[in-house]
Protein backbone atom coordinates (compact mmCIF):
# COMPACT_ATOMS: atom_id res chain seq x y z
CA UNK A 1 0.00 0.00 0.00
CA UNK A 2 1.11 3.26 -0.72
CA UNK A 3 0.96 6.33 1.73
CA UNK A 4 1.07 10.44 0.53
CA UNK A 5 3.21 11.64 2.85
CA UNK A 6 2.72 15.09 1.22
CA UNK A 7 1.19 16.51 -1.88
CA UNK A 8 2.95 19.52 -3.36
CA UNK A 9 0.91 22.64 -3.88
CA UNK A 10 2.99 24.88 -6.14
CA UNK A 11 3.12 27.22 -3.11
CA UNK A 12 5.79 27.97 -0.71
CA UNK A 13 6.14 24.17 -0.48
CA UNK A 14 7.42 24.23 -4.72
CA UNK A 15 6.33 21.46 -7.10
CA UNK A 16 7.63 18.72 -9.48
CA UNK A 17 9.89 17.32 -7.39
CA UNK A 18 12.03 15.30 -9.99
CA UNK A 19 15.48 14.24 -8.25
CA UNK A 20 14.01 11.66 -5.34
CA UNK A 21 15.36 11.98 -2.25
CA UNK A 22 18.73 11.49 0.39
CA UNK A 23 17.94 10.34 3.97
CA UNK A 24 19.88 11.98 6.49
CA UNK A 25 21.56 10.45 9.37
CA UNK A 26 19.02 11.88 11.80
CA UNK A 27 16.52 10.30 9.68
CA UNK A 28 14.71 13.45 7.64
CA UNK A 29 14.59 13.05 3.79
CA UNK A 30 15.74 15.84 1.79
CA UNK A 31 14.91 16.94 -1.64
CA UNK A 32 14.61 19.65 -4.03
CA UNK A 33 11.49 20.72 -6.75
CA UNK A 34 12.18 21.76 -9.92
CA UNK A 35 8.95 25.11 -9.70
CA UNK A 36 7.13 26.12 -7.43
CA UNK A 37 7.74 28.67 -4.62
CA UNK A 38 9.41 31.52 -6.21
CA UNK A 39 8.98 29.77 -9.54
CA UNK A 40 12.81 28.35 -9.89
CA UNK A 41 11.87 25.72 -6.87
CA UNK A 42 13.05 24.55 -3.54
CA UNK A 43 15.11 22.65 -0.93
CA UNK A 44 12.88 20.49 1.65
CA UNK A 45 13.11 18.51 4.55
CA UNK A 46 10.39 15.96 5.17
CA UNK A 47 10.17 13.45 8.47
CA UNK A 48 9.24 10.19 7.99
CA UNK A 49 5.80 11.37 9.72
CA UNK A 50 5.27 13.80 5.89
CA UNK A 51 6.13 17.00 8.08
CA UNK A 52 7.70 19.25 5.18
CA UNK A 53 9.82 22.07 5.70
CA UNK A 54 10.71 24.45 3.06
CA UNK A 55 14.72 25.30 3.72
CA UNK A 56 15.07 27.74 0.71
CA UNK A 57 13.43 28.92 -2.29
CA UNK A 58 15.51 29.45 -5.17
CA UNK A 59 15.32 32.79 -7.32
CA UNK A 60 18.06 33.50 -9.42
CA UNK A 61 17.55 37.62 -9.61
CA UNK A 62 18.71 37.10 -5.69
CA UNK A 63 21.70 35.49 -7.39
CA UNK A 64 21.23 32.23 -6.48
CA UNK A 65 20.61 29.41 -8.79
CA UNK A 66 17.17 28.02 -10.04
CA UNK A 67 15.04 24.38 -11.80
CA UNK A 68 17.41 22.26 -9.00
CA UNK A 69 17.30 19.15 -11.24
CA UNK A 70 19.96 16.31 -9.41
CA UNK A 71 19.67 14.49 -6.12
CA UNK A 72 21.64 16.14 -3.25
CA UNK A 73 24.39 14.74 -2.33
CA UNK A 74 25.19 14.58 2.16
CA UNK A 75 28.71 16.37 2.59
CA UNK A 76 30.87 14.81 5.23
CA UNK A 77 29.92 18.41 7.05
CA UNK A 78 26.25 17.37 7.76
CA UNK A 79 24.97 20.07 4.70
CA UNK A 80 23.53 19.21 1.64
CA UNK A 81 24.96 19.95 -1.83
CA UNK A 82 22.85 20.22 -5.27
CA UNK A 83 22.96 21.51 -8.34
CA UNK A 84 20.59 24.08 -10.20
CA UNK A 85 20.01 23.86 -13.93
CA UNK A 86 19.69 27.92 -14.44
CA UNK A 87 20.76 31.05 -12.45
CA UNK A 88 24.27 32.30 -11.33
CA UNK A 89 26.13 34.69 -12.27
CA UNK A 90 25.87 33.48 -16.83
CA UNK A 91 22.59 31.83 -16.14
CA UNK A 92 24.50 28.24 -17.04
CA UNK A 93 23.65 27.11 -13.12
CA UNK A 94 25.42 26.74 -9.90
CA UNK A 95 26.31 24.62 -7.56
CA UNK A 96 24.72 25.12 -4.25
CA UNK A 97 25.04 24.35 -0.08
CA UNK A 98 21.99 23.86 2.46
CA UNK A 99 22.47 23.22 5.93
CA UNK A 100 19.31 20.99 7.42
CA UNK A 101 18.60 24.28 9.56
CA UNK A 102 18.19 25.85 6.26
CA UNK A 103 21.85 28.49 6.02
CA UNK A 104 22.02 28.52 1.90
CA UNK A 105 25.23 29.38 -0.06
CA UNK A 106 25.55 29.40 -3.46
CA UNK A 107 29.53 27.78 -4.09
CA UNK A 108 29.97 28.03 -7.45
CA UNK A 109 28.20 29.80 -10.87
CA UNK A 110 29.13 27.85 -14.06
CA UNK A 111 30.56 29.86 -17.06
CA UNK A 112 30.40 27.73 -19.90
CA UNK A 113 34.05 27.01 -20.19
CA UNK A 114 33.97 24.92 -16.89
CA UNK A 115 30.45 23.75 -17.69
CA UNK A 116 26.74 24.73 -18.32
CA UNK A 117 23.17 23.65 -16.53
CA UNK A 118 23.96 21.13 -14.44
CA UNK A 119 21.14 18.19 -14.11
CA UNK A 120 22.21 15.42 -12.82
CA UNK A 121 23.36 14.96 -9.27
CA UNK A 122 26.17 14.88 -7.23
CA UNK A 123 28.53 12.23 -5.67
CA UNK A 124 30.52 12.99 -2.55
CA UNK A 125 33.62 11.89 -2.81
CA UNK A 126 36.62 10.98 -0.76
CA UNK A 127 38.44 14.06 1.03
CA UNK A 128 36.25 16.73 1.09
CA UNK A 129 35.33 15.91 -3.09
CA UNK A 130 32.13 16.51 -5.02
CA UNK A 131 31.94 14.89 -8.46
CA UNK A 132 29.33 16.04 -10.93
CA UNK A 133 28.44 16.77 -14.92
CA UNK A 134 26.64 19.12 -17.10
CA UNK A 135 24.81 19.16 -20.14
CA UNK A 136 26.59 21.84 -21.90
CA UNK A 137 29.92 23.96 -21.61
CA UNK A 138 33.13 22.26 -21.77
CA UNK A 139 35.85 22.94 -24.48
CA UNK A 140 33.75 21.14 -27.42
CA UNK A 141 30.03 22.66 -25.96
CA UNK A 142 29.18 18.77 -24.91
CA UNK A 143 29.33 19.28 -21.18
CA UNK A 144 32.56 18.56 -18.55
CA UNK A 145 33.00 16.14 -15.72
CA UNK A 146 34.01 18.51 -12.56
CA UNK A 147 35.14 17.86 -9.09
CA UNK A 148 34.60 20.19 -6.95
CA UNK A 149 36.21 20.99 -3.48
CA UNK A 150 33.91 21.26 -0.21
CA UNK A 151 34.63 24.76 1.83
CA UNK A 152 35.39 23.12 4.97
CA UNK A 153 37.57 20.29 3.36
CA UNK A 154 41.42 20.76 4.21
CA UNK A 155 40.57 23.03 7.58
Amino acid sequence: AITTLHAFSFGADGAVPLAGLAQGPDGNFFGTTYQGARGYGTVFRITAAGVLTTLHAFFPPDGDGGHPFGRLAAGSDGAWYGPTESGGAADLGTLFRVTPAGAFATLHSFGGSDGAHPQAGLTAGAAGTLYGTTAGGGAAGNGVLFQARLPHAGR
